[in-house]
């Protein structure tokens, strides 16, 4: 197990020379170094002994994350969620309603990878107070926190700031006094967070005089659509026109005819994690396969949208 940044566990591992009971502070840290020590899946009884305490819940944050389950800087296809972070974060999820403002402060910390894990225990600790705080990390500098945010930011999207995050992501993208670097994280986390309604801005911005800008907004249309038009506003503009209200997962469908394999490929993964269902296809097949699996899928979406 790793220890991350400027996280010390060291007062934690030092040995009492005191023949008398230990004084609450003293049982405190004995149980956040049993906590420390637990394996994933082990630290349910290390939690329960720390969270007896009145000032476990700053101490845990003081220490957050404590020895990390995996490494952050190794490639991931899907980062791992809160509870499998570490047994600190793990604590933090049990606390609850407690731990809420504590996680909060945890997502604006100077450390990037203190902003990472935080980001990532959010996910199973969904909370409005940690809406707004994820939408500021769609847009950080660090790549693996804009990831994590992402994900953390999507557990979040039934509450109540969900979507007033996702319109000032949108004025994000479109506002040209924005920073460019903005801009682009902004597009590229509404395309991630299926957001349809940026499908207009994100065409608009195709004609930016900034070109960059324009790129941004193609690559997060084919993201968000799985479909590629090209690059001209008027090629897209008829496409929304024709398709624009109607549900993501339509678009998803329709894409699995597409003759990009890539674009093929990204909506079938899509599809599959939203249904359960493969249909006996995988990513990678050939057009005829994903063209029958395709009539699976839209048969499923009937089913569903039946219901």
């Amino acid at each position: 197990m790793e220890h991350v940044g400027t996280v010390k566990m060291d007062a934690l591992d030092a040995k009492s020379v005191s023949s008398v009971p230990p004084a609450p502070e003293d049982a405190l840290l004995t149980a956040l170094r049993q906590l420390a020590r637990s394996a994933p899946g082990d630290e349910a009884p290390a939690i329960r002994s720390v969270l007896r305490h009145d000032t476990a819940i700053g101490q845990l944050v003081r220490h957050f994350p404590g020895p990390v389950w995996f490494d952050r800087r190794q490639p991931h296809q899907r980062l791992p969620r809160g509870r499998h972070v570490s047994a600190f974060a793990s604590a933090l999820i049990e606390a609850g309603e407690r731990a809420a403002p504590h996680l909060s402060g945890l997502l604006v910390h100077t450390n990037a990878d203190i902003r990472f894990y935080a980001a990532l225990t959010v996910q199973n600790a969904p909370h409005d107070d940690h809406v707004r705080p994820l939408a500021r990390l769609v847009l950080d500098r660090d790549r693996g926190v804009r990831r994590a945010a992402l994900q953390a930011l999507a557990a979040h999207a039934r509450l109540p700031s969900y979507e007033r995050v996702l319109g000032q992501l949108r004025s994000t993208a479109v506002e040209v006094e924005t920073p460019q670097s903005w801009r682009v994280r902004a597009m590229e986390a509404l395309a991630t967070l299926g957001d349809v309604r940026a499908l207009d801005e994100l065409i608009e911005c195709l004609g930016d005089r900034d070109r960059a800008i324009g790129r941004a907004a193609h690559a997060a249309l084919r993201e968000l659509t799985r479909h590629d038009l090209g690059t001209m506003r008027r090629t897209w503009r008829r496409w929304a026109k024709a398709h624009g209200r109607r549900p993501r997962v339509s678009w998803l469908i329709d894409a699995l005819a597409d003759r990009r394999d890539d674009l093929r490929a990204a909506a079938f993964r899509e599809l599959a994690e939203l249904s359960g269902e493969t249909f006996g296809c995988t990513p990678d097949a050939d057009r005829k396969a994903h063209a029958e699996a395709q009539d699976a899928f839209a048969r499923w979406w009937q089913t569903r949208g039946a219901r």
